[in-house]
């Protein structure tokens, strides 16, 4: 249900104005994070659309004229406001401002007011007898009596625990950067603490709160509620009371502002602390290569934790809440994990924009719960006081997502809403537009954050609203007290400028009344590892050397000995390791390389994990540095997706490349015309560019026989190693597969792993749909996921007119034993419509230049024709033959099990699914085909072993078109490993995984999808069927996983149940439905699943996929 009226809220804001989105302040280590809570009331504009906030604002430009007459205020009147102040305030407190500098807008201030640190008894006493006069004034203490012998007690206390100290003049390391202080040793009389009612103390915060210059909802203060914990000692209690107190303040959203207060600090110790910023917050994961999963603000927080103990999800992403450390004085910090189910996550929606914000896959916690910020109250200092209240919408809107050092989501949501091609392009846009388009992403984002907590029913308040009663809180504060509440108009106003009334008061005073709110002078985590270190020095039996009245640990000068070695070695360049592939081959190879390089090079360099080509900055390399590149080719001799972007912008850059590279190019000479095209492209676009080539700069790997070409390679790491001027023991048994066949990759050996098979029958249909195809294979053994290689006959005439222009019968045997006839090669493996690959063996023949020139380009059917008649010898035919151009073979994904088929009597039967193509080769051939027409076929093992091996795990298998090739021959895996279970009675045997299907299709292969489906629905092997036909609303198959149901269901597989990924798509739809899963879950789901995520991408025009584990 939405909450429409909300009667309380509590904020302490950190959102500053007056800074647009393209530049923020840099965050600070004592900085907070979402250290503002914000909510609305009944005035709050609606969510249904934005017209409700637009008519707010005549009437808020009216207050803002109104408010704007305060800044020229006459000096006299100014004066005249100061002395009120003075004399309803005796206590101030400074704000750290002087007479020489301001420190306003300072995120940390030198001189501000911290909780933490000993005080004089006199301005202890001075303050408790100042706030127990407020709480006379505001009628909590009724007469004067009371006051006088409330005032009396609580002196007697403080003077009963004051104790005498010794100050060192130092501040701790996290803040004595900024302070002026400088050692002494003197000793004062430290003011103690006294005990506080409840209502006194509940007195005490509101006023805290309203007393806090930096809050924009302080006409809320009176409702703030108070839950009293200051029995709780131990750090295990601090945790698990606060999450309870916790759980019921946020109330399913409905929130109620309350403040958490542990025992008051005592004189000489911390007190009890909490190590979180924030309550609900995100973990920031920092990799080796310093990106970031996560939270940036979080980093360190994250890194602690865990040194702390805590085992962070398998599955990270970055959106994992962390859990709540607490400290208690005296006991040792305490995890606590903090459940999703207590405070769902807000998804980030539009109602305008759905499906682009569903793609960003934003959310934000539900509640904003400040806990390293304590209260000073009477002098007494609370120094683990976390609250919660609600959030203001710029809050999350303009700093916590859009900021550029925390989640900076502004430049990837103008790409999504369509006003940019990518943010590579948007980054080269003129100035002017980029602020104008990251203005309206930011409006936009702003807008959407207030939508969706409204509509998950969660309390926020919207800026405009917020500036509005503020003002009006502030007038009705000036009426009744002749003075205006303490302001600091940087912090206050929020950032959408002019619109906001708040905006115009820069004329407020700025003040610090007590009590008050304010930071503590330590960090929770360097004071813990402080006492660590000061417990440890005292409990240590090793031998002390005394140097210049100081001690030395002997342990510790030979750790700084060691670390002034490891400085020296410190590594002197970098090495990184970039790849381009369609699917996952290049990959495969590029972190094999990272595992070498690792072992052999790590000493020496850096070495980078992997990347995309496209994730490649050549701007922040120096000339030290080197790029290793493994590029697959993809298409038509294309450069794939995740490395085509690198070089269009390579080749459109006039920068100066001064880095060093190598590249290995993944390709087949089967496809002799684009043999590693993408990888010579890259190497020319480098060299052009200026880097600089290593070793001949480009080497060039074959998978005509052996994929991945492991044996090339080798070969390639061991140049690497030598350039790099590191040593390498050849680990073979690692880097090659026991099944890596090694043999050269001539094309006779090529023809003798082809296998004769024979054409059965195609069905389907054949105008545009999907072909289903069954051939006779006979023994040749085949598994599920695994591929094929097909080669179509030639036509008889062809091969008796080559074989007369040969003068040869067809029966003659090739040379170089291949145990084959001339007529079988001509007929299986040769190309005519391709020209010779080579005409040195024509030098013989004595042939003109121009002839030579016209046999280059001829058709080899036609070459033939043309030839002169030449000698015969088996010599000159060896060259001749050796000469042809063979056939480019099809491949093909198995769509079925043989296992399955072979429990049904069809085990010799191989069946493909084929997309009818116009003009497709083999299509057309299929099409017209007589049963028991021969033709060639080679098996490829499948490389995704492990999803049939271990088939107990789930499977999320997203199709579109022929793609549902590999899925149907898993679905018939798991249909046969069903059945087995049932056959089986032993209860070790697990059941099979359940399978999810996502596929995309056109409605003329509807009969073939349901064909492919109906069993394995019915046995129960599917668990849940999403099938999208082509439709006139577009509506595509990948994104109907944000769809309710679905998305929680996506979730719960990969997040909980572990679930492997199959997807086998056009190049477009995979990656789509990659990058939604991206967002859906909040990670790199193909980085983090590794084997785990298996993709094969299939191409037009029958260009050979990239397939890869």
């Amino acid at each position: 249900m939405i909450q429409t009226h909300h009667t309380s809220m509590f904020t302490y804001s950190r959102t500053q104005p007056k800074t647009s989105s393209t530049t923020s302040s840099p965050p600070t280590e004592l900085s907070e994070t979402n250290d503002t809570g914000y909510n609305t009331d009944s005035r709050c504009p609606s969510s249904s659309s934005k017209s409700s906030l637009q008519n707010d604002v005549a009437a808020a430009q009216a207050d803002a004229h109104e408010a704007f007459k305060i800044i020229d205020r006459p000096q006299k009147e100014t004066e005249s406001e100061f002395d009120r102040i003075r004399n309803a305030c005796p206590v101030l407190r400074s704000t750290a401002c002087d007479e020489d500098f301001c420190q306003a807008g300072r995120m940390i201030k030198t001189k501000e007011p911290r909780v933490g640190q000993d005080r004089d008894a006199s301005k202890i006493q001075e303050e408790a007898s100042d706030f127990l006069q407020q709480l006379h004034r505001d009628g909590i203490i009724g007469t004067e009596e009371k006051l006088s012998a409330r005032r009396d007690h609580a002196l007697r206390e403080l003077q009963q625990s004051s104790q005498l100290v010794q100050l060192s003049g130092r501040l701790p390391n996290e803040v004595e950067a900024n302070s002026k202080g400088s050692p002494c040793n003197q000793s004062m009389l430290a003011g103690g603490v006294w005990w506080q009612e409840f209502e006194e103390l509940e007195h005490g915060l509101r006023l805290a709160w309203q007393n806090s210059p930096k809050c924009i909802m302080r006409s809320e203060s009176f409702s703030l509620q108070l839950c009293d914990l200051r029995h709780v000692t131990t750090s295990r209690e601090m945790g698990s009371t606060l999450v309870d107190n916790m759980k019921k303040a946020y109330n399913n959203g409905t929130i109620a502002p309350t403040v958490c207060v542990f025992p008051a600090r005592l004189p000489g110790q911390r007190g009890p602390m909490v190590w979180n910023g924030q309550l609900l917050s995100f973990a920031g994961y920092k990799d080796d290569d310093d990106t970031i999963l996560g939270d940036p603000a979080n980093v360190a927080l994250t890194e602690a934790i865990i040194e702390l103990g805590w085992q962070p999800p398998q599955l990270r992403t970055q959106w994992d809440l962390l859990p709540l450390v607490t400290m208690a004085e005296g006991d040792e910090p305490c995890i606590t994990n903090i459940s999703e189910n207590d405070f769902p996550l807000v998804r980030i929606k539009h109602p305008d924009y759905e499906l682009a914000f569903e793609k960003l896959g934003l959310r934000w916690v539900a509640a904003p719960a400040l806990s390293q910020l304590g209260f000073d109250i009477g002098g007494v200092q609370y120094t683990a006081t976390p609250f919660m209240g609600w959030f203001m919408d710029a809050e999350i809107g303009v700093r916590d997502l859009a900021d550029s050092f925390r989640f900076n989501v502004l430049p990837k949501l103008v790409v999504a809403l369509g006003w940019a091609e990518d943010e590579s392009s948007f980054e080269r846009a003129p100035e002017h537009e980029r602020l104008a388009k990251l203005s309206k992403a930011q409006a936009e984002l702003t807008y959407a954050v207030c939508h969706s907590y409204r509509e998950a029913g969660v309390m926020m308040s919207d800026s405009l609203t917020a500036s509005s009663m503020y003002c009006n809180f502030d007038d009705e504060h000036l009426r009744e007290k002749g003075y205006r509440l303490p302001a600091n108009p940087y912090w206050l106003a929020p950032p959408q400028g002019s619109i906001v009334p708040i905006w115009h008061r820069g004329g407020a005073p700025n003040y610090q009344p007590t009590p008050l709110i304010c930071k503590h002078v330590q960090n929770p985590i360097k004071a813990w590892r402080r006492e660590v270190q000061e417990r440890s020095a005292q409990t240590s039996l090793q031998p002390r050397e005394r140097h210049d009245s100081c001690w030395t640990d002997v342990s510790a000068t030979g750790h700084a000995e060691a670390n002034e070695q490891l400085r020296k070695e410190e590594p002197k360049s970098t090495v990184h390791i970039h790849y381009c592939t369609a699917a996952n081959t290049a990959r495969k190879l590029a972190g094999e390389l990272h595992r070498r390089l690792s072992r052999t090079a790590g000493t020496t360099y850096h070495v980078q994990k992997p990347r995309t080509l496209n994730e490649l900055r050549t701007n922040t390399l120096s000339r030290d540095d080197t790029v290793l590149i493994i590029a697959s080719t993809t298409g038509h001799g294309e450069i794939p997706a995740n490395g085509a972007k690198f070089a269009k912008d390579l080749q459109s850059s006039s920068d100066a490349l001064v880095f060093n590279f190598m590249i290995f190019g993944n390709g087949s000479t089967l496809y002799h015309d684009t043999y590693n095209a993408a990888a010579k492209q890259i190497y020319d676009i480098l060299q052009q560019n200026g880097a600089r080539p290593l070793a001949g700069g480009l080497f060039e790997g074959d998978t005509a026989i052996n994929d991945p070409p492991w044996e090339r390679f080798e070969r390639w790491v061991a140049e690497v190693e030598r350039e790099l001027c590191v040593s390498s023991e050849t680990d073979r048994s690692r880097a090659t597969p026991p099944e890596t066949e090694m043999m050269t990759s001539s094309k006779f050996d090529i023809m003798a792993q082809y296998r004769p098979a024979k054409f059965m029958k195609c069905s389907g249909e054949k105008t545009s749909g999907i072909l289903h195809v069954t051939l006779d294979v006979k023994d040749l053994h085949h598994d599920a996921l695994s591929h094929v290689t097909i080669i179509p006959p030639n036509d008889e005439k062809d091969i008796k007119r080559a074989l007369k222009v040969l003068r040869l019968s067809g029966c003659e045997r090739l040379p170089d034993s291949v145990d084959m006839t001339t007529a079988t090669f001509l007929r299986d493996f040769v190309d005519f419509d391709s020209p010779f690959t080579t005409l040195d063996w024509t030098d013989r023949l004595g042939l003109l230049a121009s002839r030579k020139a016209l046999f280059e380009r001829l058709p080899l059917r036609d070459a033939l024709q043309a030839m002169p008649r030449i000698l015969t010898s088996s010599v000159f035919l060896r060259d001749v033959f050796a000469a042809m151009p063979l056939k480019v073979p099809r491949t093909y994904s198995t769509a079925c099990c043989q296992d399955l088929l072979k429990s049904r009597g069809r085990g010799h039967q191989l069946e493909l699914l084929v997309q009818s193509r116009h003009q497709g080769l083999m299509a057309n051939f299929f099409k017209s085909a007589s049963p028991g027409t021969a033709l060639r076929i080679r098996h490829h093992e499948s490389k995704w072993s492990a999803l049939l091996e271990d088939g107990s795990r789930p499977v999320i298998c997203f199709a579109t078109g022929s793609g549902l090739a590999p899925i149907r021959s898993l679905l018939q895996h798991r249909l046969h490993l069903m059945r087995e279970f049932y056959a089986d009675n032993e209860e070790e045997v697990q059941p099979p995984g359940p399978i999810t299907l996502i596929l995309g299709f056109r409605p003329t292969d509807t009969n073939t999808i349901y064909s492919a489906i109906q069993e394995p629905i019915a046995a129960g092997v599917v668990d849940m069927c999403l099938l999208t036909p082509s439709n006139p609303a577009k509506v595509r198959a990948q994104d109907r996983i944000f769809e309710p149901g679905i998305r929680e269901h996506m979730e719960r597989k990969i997040g909980n149940e572990q679930a492997s990924v199959l997807v086998c798509a056009s190049s477009a739809a995979a990656e789509d439905f990659e990058a939604n899963l991206n967002a859906l879950i909040g990670c790199d789901v193909r980085t983090a699943l590794d084997e785990r995520y298996v993709k094969e991408v299939f191409l037009t025009r029958g260009a050979k996929p990239d397939l890869a584990v």
